[in-house]
């Protein structure tokens, strides 16, 4: 089974362009062979021997690259992998350079930077402390106790069989579609031995020995230090650690704060409860000083000792308790890299990355943050931000109050707070304005005009131009990649996908948060998609459309919506997904206030919608979801009728 599938390719195979066949390589090494022959002898047999094994070699290359091209565009609908594996090559190698530099050394030789990799992550750790649990304040016998003794037959082969066969291979080398092709053959051995780790509160040493891959940050890619360490487990380790978070799941959806958005099933609201919050505040003439900040290597530096007192205080058994000591403790870690790998090193601190249980002993960790801050605040995994109306002065000391009570929870908890890359932003209209200095510690925290949050840029005027104006770059940019290196292909139906996957992606993330309503930003934001659909016109006409040609025709001929009707699509869906339950957000929807007509009034708007002073709040999450709806609400009912039946209302409307 192992040896049987196709893409166990020979290595050296590895050494030459993917379209490259058999065929093609032989005929390669033959033209250097019959050219090797020529430059000894210098004879006109071999000069024609040379030229006839050349013409050969292009005459293969192309044809198999066609051939290629043409498999891959037809695999895009039953082998997708393959298609994106080849348009990730033609995006350019993500791979580590060959030259590194670490403490202001020059690095070129493998061995010296996977030791430099495991010496940087290796240092990163921090040493556990004892620790008294008096100290922590934390909220015990929550009412709750969490005790898993077994796991059941059901439960692993359901697991196994949805194992994905792109896993990568652990220390074990054995590769994830063993498990996922052997399922039923595997499920009991394995059940068997999960149910023993339980029962024994001891997890395998063999399954503590990890690969780490390094992948880049943003930043200097031959900066050692620009890199964070990804675990590559065992997979049966994986499988495990999967039917574990199921269950520790179950139990923390509700002890996890609700200010907790990271690593949370139906809770992908975090940036809009922010935006209303500053939008009713700004359209009220007032003023929010925000502050972000940023927690150094938080995954890494979790001291374990105090990571297994806030379990217990959840209410964790005392067999999981040892479980997981068992599992933190003891660890190898080595760094690999073109087949070098580093000398090994023991974490003292923190989860692994890349892990299934990794993220949500983190939110454990850091749940009992939001009890000790006293004004607004959110989280996102390790992304904390503290904010609040500044009225007058004591609202200021508010908010250094909170900052100092945030930094005393760091101290506590052994973590740091990278000051530099925490900041202050004031949202405001107003031309004159209070400026108060905020501080961590005895440092002051700077402040900025624009900061990236979760992917959208957020300007203090919150007009969202800083991130118009990146996105449509940005889409310009992976337009241009595919004009340049994908007119290969001949299906629109290939470059639709290439479009919709590259480009209009990155147009439409979080649009609800930033949604234009002046015509001149909707308008640049459509000229990506139009330039685009003259591309398409061009591929099947042999020329392009005339200066002026209807926007309209030019969707309709390629069967595309233009991206308002996407937007306002993704504002109706936000919306019933909230009022059915299907994104967890308290905070949104206990604003969306229903209308309460007169007896007999002809009115058939569903929601209330306070007039707005100015069009910060007209574009708010809340004003533009109800206000869109309440256009279609005499069509339909957002209450019984099928999202898709809604969405087609919503889709004629522009």
């Amino acid at each position: 089974l192992y040896n049987s599938k196709d893409y166990l390719t020979d290595y050296h195979r590895y050494h030459y362009p993917p379209w490259f066949t058999g065929e093609v390589i032989r005929s390669i090494r033959a033209k250097a062979a019959a050219y090797t022959r020529y430059k000894k002898r210098k004879t006109i047999d071999l000069l024609n021997l040379f030229k006839f094994h050349r013409s050969k070699s292009k005459r293969l290359i192309n044809e198999a690259y066609r051939n290629f091209i043409n498999e891959s565009e037809r695999a895009l609908s039953s082998n997708p992998k393959k298609f994106w594996n080849f348009v990730q090559r033609r995006k350019g190698s993500s791979r580590i350079p060959s030259i590194m530099f670490y403490n202001e050394k020059e690095l070129s030789n493998p061995t010296d930077i996977v030791n430099a990799f495991g010496d940087y992550f290796n240092n990163v750790f921090i040493q556990s402390q004892p620790v008294n649990a008096a100290q922590f304040s934390l909220q015990n016998n929550l009412g709750s106790h969490l005790v898993i003794q077994n796991l059941t037959y059901e439960d692993v082969l359901q697991n196994l069989r949805r194992f994905k066969d792109t896993f990568t291979m652990g220390v074990d080398g054995v590769p994830s579609f063993i498990l996922r092709d052997c399922a039923y053959a595997l499920a009991e051995p394995l059940l068997i031995l999960f149910n023993c780790i339980l029962r024994h509160s001891t997890f395998p040493s063999c399954w503590k020995k990890t690969y780490i891959c390094p992948i880049p940050k943003k930043g200097n890619h031959s900066d050692v230090s620009n890199y964070r360490g990804i675990s590559l487990l065992s997979n049966f380790s994986k499988v495990f650690e999967t039917l574990l978070y199921g269950k520790l799941y179950s139990f923390a959806r509700q002890l996890i704060s609700p200010r907790q958005h990271g690593f949370m099933q139906r809770t992908t609201s975090n940036l809009a409860v922010f935006t209303q919050y500053v939008s009713e505040v700004l359209d009220n003439r007032g003023q929010v000083d925000v502050v972000y900040t940023d927690f150094q290597k938080a995954f890494d530096q979790i001291d374990h000792n105090i990571l297994l007192v806030k379990l217990e205080s959840f209410g964790f058994s005392e067999a999981l308790i040892k479980l997981f000591t068992s599992y933190l403790s003891d660890r190898y870690f080595m760094v690999r890299y073109q087949n070098f790998t580093s000398e090994s090193f023991s974490p003292t601190s923190g989860v692994p990355q890349g892990s299934n249980l990794g993220p949500i002993l983190f939110l454990f960790f850091i749940n009992d943050l939001p009890d000790v801050i006293t004004c607004e605040h959110l989280l996102f995994a390790d992304d904390f931000k503290l904010y609040s109306e500044i009225k007058s002065p004591s609202d200021y000391i508010r908010l250094q109050e909170c900052i100092n009570q945030m930094t005393s929870w760091c101290e506590k908890n052994r973590l740091k707070l990278n000051i530099s890359k925490c900041h202050v932003m004031t949202y405001t209209r107003k031309t004159s304005f209070p400026i108060y200095n905020y501080s961590i510690g005895d440092s002051v925290v700077g402040r900025i005009e624009v900061f990236k949050d979760l992917g959208i840029y957020f300007d203090s005027k919150l007009t969202f131009i800083d991130h118009i104006n990146s996105i449509v770059s940005g889409a310009f940019k992976s337009y241009g990649f595919i004009y340049r290196n994908c007119r290969d292909f001949s299906s629109t139906s290939t470059f639709k996908t290439l479009f919709c996957a590259l480009v209009r992606s990155k147009l439409e993330y979080g649009s609800i948060i930033w949604y234009p309503i002046y015509q001149v930003h909707c308008q640049r934001l459509e000229s990506v998609q139009r330039q685009f659909l003259k591309f398409l016109s061009y591929l099947k006409d042999g020329s392009y459309p005339p200066r002026g040609f209807p926007q309209n025709q030019l969707l309709n001929r390629f069967n595309l919506d233009s991206l308002e009707t996407r937007r306002n699509i993704m504002l109706i869906r936000f919306l019933y997904n909230i009022l059915n339950n299907n994104i967890d957000c308290p905070e949104l929807l206990e604003k969306i206030n229903f209308l309460i007509p007169r007896v007999n009034s002809r009115q058939q708007a569903l929601f209330y919608c306070a007039a707005p002073r100015t069009n910060i709040l007209t574009k708010s999450p809340i004003s533009l979801m109800c206000g869109l709806y309440n256009k279609i609400a005499s069509n339909c009912d957002i209450h019984s009728d099928a999202l898709k039946s809604i969405c087609s209302w919503v889709a004629r409307l522009t």
